[in-house]
């Protein structure tokens, strides 16, 4: 007895961590036109993960960050002193197996990430998006599992006083989602069908935080303020997506995956330019994949689809909403770097425009040393009008989705990105990419803006991981 008890109280910690410096990025960051911003950049960024494991039923989890900082910045902790506090916790959790079933539970800050197979990430929400949540996962048989959530977006960011009661309250800024996640898993074969449904309070848009203004972007239309979503006649909006992932290896070398979606959010009814204005957004998505695995690489094809905006901007969008996708199909563009830098120069998702892209992944003729190449052609699906009634004035300003694309424009991306390991547990990386902007020059001079025809990266970093 006197040898079980420590036995059975006995903890293992882990630690893994990813501490990535980036002493030199040169690129251009804003696409317009003498925009005068400083090109020359160089950063800091630590990430670590603390498991605390009680036995194979039952962990905590915890998972933080230090930085992004940028050298220079007083207000990041980088600058002459390096004293500042700049420290999150991304992940915050306990995990456990309920006693006499396979089912788990995972309580806590944690990952909220939507299935995806395409390796570019789900369109609506990626495996870089954190919030308060629940989730229940147990199997069905050996080759059906599920997962149920309850995710909080947000809540009490909008807070009023009211001077009769002497409270402080408001009733209307919480963002809910409920939904299921499927599973289905044969040898080489890979399908999760998955949907949910969320509860879109009217002033849960309130605030200054920029995550926030991510999910607004993403999920409204063009000209919906967070005051003009307040002022919707519903004082609860919902929201609700379907989609799938599937993937097919069992021909291999061949490997195939396709990602879709449809989603609508939906708070109602407002008022903007003396005009009814439909406080809503909805659209769809599709992306397919297909690559060979070579012993030099692994090339293949990536095309995608989304829906645009029609023609009158007073009757909502038609764009996917988004709530935080930061996808990553290139570097240079989008956030498929190696902690490179100039990252989402088009954006963190891609509603609104299709695109074709030819790449290779692995390449390798020597030991340690790696390749990616990859050439992407874009165009918008957006409808010219909304540029011409003023809805939009500057592409970049749409975060939430990407660089906003009419059918009268298109772009070409290229990315050569190269990995060396100087040790098992240091790499170095240099990325090079290239942006060609072709807008309708007309179009958007009306409005009093012109790009960048070409745009430029490159990028220095190391990686330390533990």
């Amino acid at each position: 007895m006197l040898t079980v008890a420590p036995i059975a109280s006995a903890t293992e910690y882990k630690i893994a961590g990813v501490w990535q410096h980036r002493p030199f990025s040169w690129a251009d960051r804003n696409l317009a036109k003498g925009n005068h911003d400083d090109n020359m950049r160089a950063s800091t960024r630590l990430r670590t993960w603390i498991e605390i494991i009680a036995s194979e039923s039952l962990k905590g989890v915890v998972y933080f960050q230090v930085g992004h900082q940028n050298w220079g910045y007083q207000s990041q902790g980088a600058a002459l002193g390096t004293d500042g506090k700049f420290i999150g916790i991304l992940e915050s959790y306990v995990d456990w197996a309920i006693p006499d079933t396979e089912a788990r539970m995972r309580v806590g800050l944690q990952g909220f990430a939507l299935p995806s197979f395409t390796t570019i990430g789900n369109a609506i929400s990626t495996d870089s998006t954190y919030a308060g949540g629940v989730v229940f996962s147990t199997p069905f048989t050996e080759n059906i599992g599920s997962n149920l959530f309850w995710f909080r977006l947000e809540n009490d960011n909008a807070l009023t006083y009211d001077s009769e009661t002497k409270k402080t309250f408001n009733p209307h800024d919480a963002m809910d989602f409920v939904g299921m996640t499927l599973p289905i898993t044969f040898d080489g074969v890979r399908v999760t069908p998955w949907g949910m449904y969320g509860f879109v309070g009217r002033d849960s848009f309130q605030g200054t935080d920029f995550n926030l203004s991510i999910a607004q972007q993403g999920m409204m239309p063009l000209g919906a303020t967070s005051s003009i979503i307040s002022a919707s006649d519903k004082a609860h909006g919902s929201a609700w997506y379907g989609g799938i992932a599937a993937q097919l290896s069992a021909f291999e070398p061949f490997n195939f995956a396709l990602d879709a979606a449809y989603g609508s959010v939906d708070v109602g009814t407002s008022e903007l330019n003396g005009r009814h204005f439909d406080v809503k957004r909805s659209g769809w998505y599709a992306v397919f994949l297909a690559e060979y695995k070579m012993d030099f690489g692994t090339p293949g094809i990536l095309l995608w689809y989304t829906s645009g905006d029609d023609a009158n901007p007073y009757n909502g969008s038609e764009r996917l909403p988004s709530i935080f996708p930061d996808m990553y199909p290139t570097s240079y563009g989008f956030d498929g770097t190696n902690y490179g830098g100039a990252a989402l120069t088009l954006g963190y998702g891609i509603s609104g425009t299709w695109a074709a892209m030819a790449r290779i992944n692995n390449i390798s003729f020597y030991e340690d040393l790696s390749h990616v190449l990859r050439l992407v052609y874009y165009q918008g699906t957006n409808n010219t009008q909304m540029v011409r009634d003023k809805f939009i004035t500057n592409p970049q300003d749409t975060i939430g989705s990407m660089t906003y694309m009419t059918t009268a424009d298109k772009a070409v991306e290229f990315n050569f990105d190269s990995t060396y390991k100087i040790y098992d547990n240091l790499t170095m990386h240099v990325e090079l990419g290239y942006i060609r902007m072709d807008q309708d020059k007309e179009l958007w001079r009306s409005v009093g803006y012109e790009a960048n025809k070409n745009n430029f990266k490159y990028t220095l970093s190391f990686q330390y991981m533990f």
